[in-house]
């Protein structure tokens, strides 16, 4: 504790440190033992040691990592990051034991979690830079979340092989890989701008935080990919077609609003209505999830993220957050195009006034 020795004969506060903060904790000096809860001043009521707070909790910059063990300024040093000296202090040793990072059970914590990220604005306002991330417990939630979104897409693939009889439909593993890109894409993306991430000095273990949670939203499309299949066994079996036996309508076509089939069901009369309909607007009701998960949710998500946990400035945030999703947009659009069955459902409305003009001539 070489650094306390050199400390000044008067106590020196953190600049910004209110009036009324005290350590509420069991902290002892670092000379004579003594239990400093309940002190405001840095110096020892027993030995008389002057101390400064933030070397005996071994503080560092939340962002950067730079030790602020002699640093009493507002800014830290290398950085510039606006210090929060209450919360930097009340955080060095107390994390909040209600989140999944530091719980003690957080297996029951996981799911609370994938509901909490719902509201990014209010999800990220319960972490601070000043809280270490506890790396294990992220890693583990990131491959929790891509493990439930391949058993979402492989159960949904053996479900539409089994329904259509084509023992691999491209347009199932496009449909749910439109609205995975996104968030794989980040994931890749994200880390490898390290000039704008390591002029602001984040530490990877903050990037992972963000990524982690991130990545919530794929455990939600992998748990709408698994109902969907189930839901498909259960009308394939349970209500079958006359006639053609539990298998043989395709009940399960594609994984978001197909036009084609929704149009086709529509002009095709009351014999294929009821199916084709009940097959379309259930896709279209899975694919809204999918859709609000994979976008609407993601982007506020990632963006929040930027801005309020990783406190960049609002320019620097929306640069990063355009130039890893710019990728993305770029293959949903390629997919999007490829399997949304637009081309299709203008075929068929074409046919569809062709007989009608056919048979007014006629």
């Amino acid at each position: 504790m070489a650094h306390m020795s050199d400390a000044p004969t008067i106590p020196v506060l953190p600049a910004g440190l209110p009036g009324e903060w005290v350590e509420g904790r069991d902290v002892f000096c670092p000379s004579c033992r003594y239990n400093l809860r309940g002190l405001h001043l840095p110096r020892c009521p027993e030995c008389g040691l002057v101390f400064r707070w933030q070397a005996l909790l071994r503080v560092i910059c939340p962002r950067c990592g730079q030790r602020l063990f002699t640093n009493d300024g507002a800014e830290c040093p290398a950085c510039r990051l606006h210090l929060d000296w209450p919360a930097l202090l009340d955080e060095a040793a107390s994390p909040s034991r209600q989140l999944y990072e530091y719980t003690d059970q957080p297996s029951q914590r996981l799911v609370r979690t994938w509901v909490a990220v719902l509201n990014p604005w209010s999800f990220w306002g319960r972490f601070r830079l000043e809280m270490p991330p506890v790396v294990g417990r992220l890693l583990l939630l990131r491959r929790l979340a891509v493990c439930l979104a391949v058993l979402g897409v492989v159960l949904m693939m053996a479900m539409n092989d089994q329904a259509s009889g084509v023992l691999f439909d491209g347009s199932v593993l496009a449909g749910a890989g439109m609205f995975l890109v996104p968030a794989l894409t980040t994931i890749i993306a994200l880390p490898a701008f390290t000039p704008t991430l390591s002029r602001f000095r984040v530490r990877q273990d903050q990037l992972l935080r963000c990524l982690a949670y991130a990545s919530s939203g794929m455990a939600w499309i992998g748990v709408l990919l698994i109902l969907g299949a189930f839901v498909g066994l259960a009308v394939n079996l349970l209500i079958p077609v006359p006639g053609v036996g539990p298998w043989g309508r395709r009940f399960w076509p594609r994984l978001w609003f197909a036009p084609d089939l929704l149009l086709g069901a529509a002009l095709g009369g009351p014999r294929y209505f009821q199916w084709d309909m009940a097959a379309a607007w259930f896709n279209l009701v899975l694919g809204a999830g999918m859709l609000w998960f994979g976008f609407v949710w993601w982007w506020p998500f990632l963006y929040v993220a930027l801005r309020r946990y990783l406190q960049l400035d609002r320019r620097n945030a929306l640069a990063l957050f355009v130039s890893t999703q710019l990728p993305a947009v770029i293959v949903v659009t390629i997919l999007a195009a490829s399997f949304s069955g637009v081309d299709e459902a203008i075929g068929l409305l074409l046919l569809r006034l062709e007989k009608l003009l056919c048979g007014a001539v006629s």
